[in-house]
């Protein structure tokens, strides 16, 4: 199964389980991706002990010491290396923070909450790792980088867009996920975003029905993704009918609610109203 199918599945789940956090704790094992590029981000990576397979970024991250995967993490492995704290996904199925809590550890939940929710867990980790001034200042330079894209856009009129992160099953940000508050932080306007849930299963009829003048790409299927609804949809959607299919190939920006938000807040942009940054 590939990483982003399983992110985009661990997306349905909803489960926050967090333990009271000891004082001054050294030992980390991070299972979030996210949570791991907060850490790395504060300069705090040496109290990484452990992480989860599908924490790759930044460089180095990938080659420590292995904690199992998302789903899947090696329980055995992380109760041998007795971390202080564990970071896990929100979206976690339950069972797996509740096994872990039930090991004796403590278990703190991110990656909730939009962009409000980004800055709290950076406040959250830095404060735990003893960073609190590295993390207020890495929440400065993420708001200042999220204002000169939004000066960047000032004036243009913003697109129905389509953004799919997984084509099997095919799947798309609805209004209560981050990714829709990217959307329209990039200029556009998520046609998911009226549905009350983070993210919404969607099919080729959805896609006429809401008629998108941008589609992105997500999945890692992409290429050959954008091929298919080319040919399928061909003149029934503005995005199709204006070649403005396009597929998003470093999608661990958007997808992770981490430090690189605001690259990923470009991205999308980029592909969103490439006019605007062309001109300037």
């Amino acid at each position: 199964m590939n990483k982003t199918l399983i992110l985009s599945v661990l997306l349905f789940f909803s489960a926050s389980s967090c333990s009271p956090v000891p004082d001054n704790p050294s030992g980390f094992v991070s299972l979030s991706p996210s949570a791991t590029e907060i850490i790395y981000e504060l300069g705090a990576e040496k109290n990484l002990k452990a992480v989860s397979d599908y924490c790759d970024w930044p460089p180095g991250a990938e080659s420590r010491q292995s904690a199992g995967g998302l789903i899947n993490p090696s329980l055995e492995m992380i109760v041998y290396i007795n971390p202080e704290i564990i970071f896990t996904l929100s979206e976690m199925p339950p069972q797996i923070t509740e096994s872990l809590a039930r090991s004796g550890l403590t278990v703190v939940s991110t990656g909730s909450g939009g962009l409000e929710g980004i800055f709290s867990d950076i406040r959250e980790i830095s404060r735990i790792c003893g960073k609190e001034s590295r993390g207020e200042e890495v929440i400065s330079r993420i708001r200042s980088e999220i204002r000169h894209i939004s000066g960047m856009l000032e004036g243009s009129a913003a697109k129905k867009v389509y953004l799919e992160i997984s084509a099997d099953p095919v799947m798309s940000p609805a209004g209560r996920s981050y990714i829709n508050e990217m959307i329209s932080l990039a200029g556009g306007e998520n046609v998911a975003s009226e549905e009350k849930r983070d993210y919404l299963l969607t099919s080729l009829e959805y896609i006429v029905e809401k008629q998108p003048e941008v589609i992105l790409i997500l999945s890692e299927s992409g290429p050959s993704r954008i091929e298919y609804l080319r040919s399928i949809l061909k003149d029934s959607v503005p995005a199709s009918r204006e070649g403005n299919i396009h597929y998003i190939e470093n999608k661990d920006p958007v997808l992770r609610p981490g430090p690189r938000v605001a690259e990923g807040i470009k991205q999308l942009a980029l592909h969103i109203h490439p006019g605007r940054f062309n001109e300037k």
